[in-house]
Protein backbone atom coordinates (compact mmCIF):
# COMPACT_ATOMS: atom_id res chain seq x y z
CA UNK A 1 0.00 0.00 0.00
CA UNK A 2 2.87 2.32 0.78
CA UNK A 3 4.28 1.84 -2.73
CA UNK A 4 0.87 2.36 -4.33
CA UNK A 5 0.33 5.56 -2.35
CA UNK A 6 3.79 7.12 -2.63
CA UNK A 7 5.36 5.40 -5.63
CA UNK A 8 8.25 4.24 -3.42
CA UNK A 9 8.88 1.11 -1.42
CA UNK A 10 9.14 1.68 2.32
CA UNK A 11 12.79 1.65 3.37
CA UNK A 12 13.79 1.32 -0.31
CA UNK A 13 16.95 3.37 -0.01
CA UNK A 14 19.47 4.48 2.53
CA UNK A 15 19.75 8.23 2.23
CA UNK A 16 22.94 9.82 3.47
CA UNK A 17 24.88 12.88 2.42
CA UNK A 18 27.30 10.66 0.55
CA UNK A 19 25.06 8.15 -1.17
CA UNK A 20 21.59 7.06 -2.10
CA UNK A 21 21.87 3.29 -2.32
CA UNK A 22 19.59 0.29 -2.12
CA UNK A 23 19.47 -1.26 1.33
CA UNK A 24 21.00 -4.69 1.71
CA UNK A 25 18.87 -7.27 3.59
CA UNK A 26 20.77 -6.94 6.88
CA UNK A 27 20.63 -3.13 6.68
CA UNK A 28 16.91 -3.33 5.99
CA UNK A 29 16.34 -5.57 9.02
CA UNK A 30 18.27 -3.14 11.22
CA UNK A 31 16.31 -0.15 9.93
CA UNK A 32 12.99 -1.91 10.51
CA UNK A 33 14.01 -2.89 14.06
CA UNK A 34 15.78 0.31 15.12
CA UNK A 35 13.90 3.11 13.38
CA UNK A 36 10.43 4.36 14.33
CA UNK A 37 7.47 2.88 12.47
CA UNK A 38 7.17 4.53 9.08
CA UNK A 39 3.95 6.34 8.28
CA UNK A 40 2.31 8.03 5.33
CA UNK A 41 2.66 11.82 5.45
CA UNK A 42 -0.31 13.57 7.03
CA UNK A 43 -2.28 15.90 4.79
CA UNK A 44 -1.47 14.10 1.54
CA UNK A 45 -3.76 11.09 1.97
CA UNK A 46 -7.15 10.32 3.46
CA UNK A 47 -7.26 9.56 7.17
CA UNK A 48 -8.68 6.11 6.37
CA UNK A 49 -5.70 5.26 4.13
CA UNK A 50 -3.22 6.55 6.70
CA UNK A 51 -4.84 4.47 9.44
CA UNK A 52 -4.99 1.38 7.17
CA UNK A 53 -1.28 1.61 6.31
CA UNK A 54 -0.31 2.32 9.94
CA UNK A 55 -2.16 -0.79 11.06
CA UNK A 56 -0.40 -2.87 8.37
CA UNK A 57 3.06 -1.58 9.29
CA UNK A 58 2.98 -2.13 13.06
CA UNK A 59 6.29 -3.66 14.07
CA UNK A 60 4.84 -6.26 16.41
CA UNK A 61 2.82 -8.80 14.41
CA UNK A 62 0.45 -9.35 17.34
CA UNK A 63 -0.58 -5.68 17.09
CA UNK A 64 -1.33 -5.79 13.34
CA UNK A 65 -4.88 -6.31 12.16
CA UNK A 66 -5.74 -9.70 10.69
CA UNK A 67 -6.55 -10.00 7.00
CA UNK A 68 -10.24 -10.25 7.85
CA UNK A 69 -10.04 -7.12 10.03
CA UNK A 70 -8.22 -5.25 7.25
CA UNK A 71 -10.98 -6.17 4.80
CA UNK A 72 -13.45 -4.66 7.27
CA UNK A 73 -11.42 -1.48 7.74
CA UNK A 74 -13.26 1.72 6.66
CA UNK A 75 -10.68 2.29 3.89
CA UNK A 76 -11.59 -0.90 2.01
CA UNK A 77 -15.31 -0.35 1.24
CA UNK A 78 -14.49 3.12 -0.05
CA UNK A 79 -12.20 1.51 -2.64
CA UNK A 80 -14.54 -1.25 -3.90
CA UNK A 81 -15.49 0.67 -7.03
CA UNK A 82 -11.79 0.93 -7.99
CA UNK A 83 -11.11 -2.80 -7.95
CA UNK A 84 -12.27 -3.55 -11.53
CA UNK A 85 -10.21 -0.69 -12.98
CA UNK A 86 -7.14 -1.65 -10.94
CA UNK A 87 -7.40 -5.27 -12.08
CA UNK A 88 -7.82 -4.26 -15.72
CA UNK A 89 -4.78 -1.96 -15.45
CA UNK A 90 -2.71 -4.80 -13.95
CA UNK A 91 -3.77 -7.16 -16.75
CA UNK A 92 -2.93 -4.52 -19.38
CA UNK A 93 0.49 -3.86 -17.82
CA UNK A 94 1.26 -7.58 -17.63
CA UNK A 95 0.31 -8.04 -21.30
CA UNK A 96 2.56 -5.14 -22.30
CA UNK A 97 5.41 -6.63 -20.29
CA UNK A 98 4.97 -10.05 -21.90
CA UNK A 99 4.77 -8.55 -25.39
CA UNK A 100 7.98 -6.58 -24.84
CA UNK A 101 9.94 -9.52 -23.35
Amino acid sequence: MMKLATGKLPFATLNTNERNSVLQPIELMNVIIEEPQIKLPMGQFSQNLIDFVNRCLRKMPALRLSGQDLLSHPFMPSQQSLIPSVISQLVFTKKQFLNNS
